[in-house]
């Protein structure tokens, strides 16, 4: 199915962005705590959802 492709490129991506995620949180608070990097990595509603076969 066309959702496996996908799933294949974000897992792909999953170690470089693991870094740079810890390399985020790696900065002082100021930075690593403030509202727009909070905002961007909120989980959202739509995140949850197991992707279709279609």
């Amino acid at each position: 199915p066309r959702w496996y492709d996908g799933q294949r490129a974000a897992e792909s991506r999953q170690g470089t962005l693991t870094e740079y995620f810890n390399s985020l949180m790696g900065l002082p608070v100021k930075i690593s705590r403030c509202p727009h990097l909070l905002n961007f990595f909120k989980v959202r509603p739509d995140d949850l959802k197991l992707p279709n076969d279609s």
